[in-house]
């Protein structure tokens, strides 16, 4: 299906003869528009992702559940999601993920807007042994066209951490909720 565009309104001025060619592009192509989904989801699909202790790591994720704006790409750049130009605006975030069995240490998740902390960012203590962690995060920003929002786990086991894999295992998922008035 094609990514409908919207299309701006015209200014029509007083004695104008509206006609049907005018506002039947105007009201069919923006209601398709506003009705189209505007989100994105990518999973790491493949194998584990080993982390190192202490270390800030980037999910890179090599799946996608939905992506009709083309916000990633699974070869260039696969741990961002970015901002089409034509959605700039308020964005929701929300992400997992599923660590490899390890009591030691604790667990971070964080939003990285354009390759900075700058969304939000969560700490978890008291992993437990013998069974998986999983975590998960929400968080809300502005985004013009461009920019980029990635999902980057820390964890401090003293050694390597695996991030599981699975569609619904690890995973973030981006919604768009509108545009800024100007």
């Amino acid at each position: 299906m094609a990514i409908p565009d919207w299309t701006p309104p015209t200014l029509f001025v007083a004695g104008h003869l509206v006609t049907a060619a005018e506002l039947n592009p105007l009201f069919s192509g923006n209601m398709n528009f506003l009705n189209a989904a505007k989100h994105c989801k990518v999973y790491r699909a493949t194998s584990a992702q080993s982390t190192t202790s202490s270390t800030v790591t980037p999910i890179s994720f090599n799946g996608e559940s939905a992506d009709p704006w083309g916000m990633h790409d699974n070869s260039v750049n696969p741990t961002r999601l970015t901002c089409p130009a034509d959605l700039a605006g308020v964005w929701r975030f929300t992400g997992q993920v599923q660590f490899a069995s390890n009591a030691t240490g604790i667990r971070e998740l964080q939003l990285t807007l354009n390759g900075v902390l700058g969304i939000f960012a969560i700490r978890y203590y008291g992993a437990a042994t013998g069974s998986v962690s999983i975590w998960s995060i929400v968080g809300m920003t502005q985004l013009a066209a461009g920019d980029y929002v990635e999902l980057s786990v820390r964890q401090t086991s003293g050694g390597a951490l695996n991030v599981d894999f699975g569609e619904n295992i690890t995973w973030l998922d981006a919604e768009w909720l509108g545009a800024i008035a100007s």
